[in-house]
């Protein structure tokens, strides 16, 4: 599991921009034809997807945001 985790940290960028997109058309749509639920779905998973890829920028890359994530887990 460890393992899994570290390698999606690591490479953030390339399921993060695709589920921002995706998640923000869809909820563009879903809100366009008058649903609520739907729309609300897909921008939580279109802002997860943003806040995950700003701490990789903020932390600096691929092989630091691991170190950082770290150590905040051991901190914590």
């Amino acid at each position: 599991m460890n393992e899994f985790l570290m390698f999606t940290l690591r490479y953030t960028p390339f399921w993060s921009i695709p589920i921002m997109i995706i998640g923000g058309r869809f909820a563009y749509y879903y809100w366009l034809r008058g649903y609520s639920l739907p729309p609300l779905f897909f921008a939580l998973c279109s802002a997860i997807s943003s806040f995950f890829l700003f701490i990789w920028v903020m932390a600096g890359g691929p092989d630091k945001v691991v170190h950082y994530f770290l150590d905040i887990v051991r901190n914590f």
